[in-house]
């Protein structure tokens, strides 16, 4: 293998990897074929594909685990083995490398003792959002603290060059600000066609007073909110491709039970009044309607107390925030 020194800090040319199968009959099994990459300094790369695309062999190559076949290789100008060996390079690892019976400070303290000019144990553990749980002994970390801790014992080094070898949540948001901040991206994403369909109907000649145009926006930008929570817990919770079809269905229904499709009357206008949907379409008609429902028995108005509404969509609103907390939470103690 050939050590060409440059500006990048990994360099790939012409890289193969192939494994004998232990089959003559199907002979060598190629992982890698070929790859052509440059990473520069300040660059973040993800090598993305399926399983057995060559991604964990091609990782394995840069840190110098094994040997490509064919091909160069050079990370920070050095060969791979030896950039590993002085100290500049730092993985993360999917498994291993952790002793249980330590806590983590005990964890990251040791591993700086080996290091000859280590970066300081409180900087790490801040970094890494491990300062809450520093006196917790391993055994007693989630996976998702656990890859944390890895995390940190890479960072100790100060090295050069950071990978790892799996996805790595690092958000230091606790799961109501993790929550918080996706509320508020929908609310967000939401106010850019709010406000051209508002402008096609002021330039087109619709008219309203100033405050029905405000609470109409204000009405869709909640709902926003409220639906982008439910559809995230919804994602969290079932973890498949099945979960976009589920939270669809369950909407149609809901549909149904907000008074969207067809005027309720008797016991599943009852019902409706304590579905998801029903206060958020009702404050959406309520400039038309005045507050008010029609029975399509008998053509009467049946009236809609605001109260009765605003708590409809405010208690939904808190249960989607409140389910998605709670599924945040359980999916970063699975990572």
């Amino acid at each position: 293998m050939t050590t060409t020194r440059d500006t990048t800090s990994i360099r790939l040319r012409g890289v193969r990897r192939s494994f004998a199968s232990g089959d003559p009959a199907v002979g060598d099994v190629l992982a890698v074929d070929g790859i052509d990459l440059d990473v520069r300094p300040g660059e973040i790369v993800a090598l993305l594909g399926p399983n057995g695309a060559g991604k964990t062999t091609t990782l394995d190559m840069v840190l110098g685990f094994t040997q490509p076949s064919d091909g160069e290789i050079a990370v920070l100008g050095q060969d791979p083995h030896e950039a590993v060996l002085s100290g500049r390079v730092a993985a993360v690892l999917q498994t291993g490398g952790l002793l249980r019976d330590l806590t983590v400070r005990e964890s990251v303290e040791l591993i700086a003792s080996t290091h000859p000019d280590p970066r300081s144990v409180d900087d790490v553990l801040d970094q890494a959002g491990l300062q809450a749980i520093e006196g917790q002994r391993v055994q007693s970390c989630s996976g998702g603290e656990q890859q944390r801790l890895r995390f940190a014992l890479a960072l100790l080094g100060n090295p050069d060059l950071l990978g790892w070898t799996r996805q790595l949540g690092l958000t230091p948001m606790r799961p109501v600000e993790f929550v918080a901040v996706k509320a508020a991206t929908a609310m967000t994403i939401a106010a850019a066609p709010i406000a051209i369909v508002f402008g096609i109907g002021a330039l087109t000649g619709a008219s309203a007073p100033l405050h029905v145009w405000a609470f109409s926006a204000l009405v869709l930008i909640v709902g926003a909110m409220t639906f982008a929570l439910y559809g995230l817990g919804f994602g969290l919770a079932f973890r498949s491709e099945a979960a976009v079809s589920a939270a669809g269905g369950a909407l149609v229904v809901m549909s149904f039970f907000g008074n969207i499709f067809v005027p309720l009357t008797g016991w599943q206008l009852t019902v409706a009044k304590f579905t998801p949907l029903y206060g958020y379409v009702s404050l959406a008609r309520r400039s038309l309607t005045g507050g008010h429902t029609i029975d399509p028995d008998t053509n009467e108005l049946i009236p809609e107390p605001l109260w009765q509404v605003l708590l409809n969509v405010g208690f939904w609103a808190a249960a989607f925030a409140l389910l998605t907390i709670t599924m945040v939470g359980r999916s970063r103690g699975r990572q």
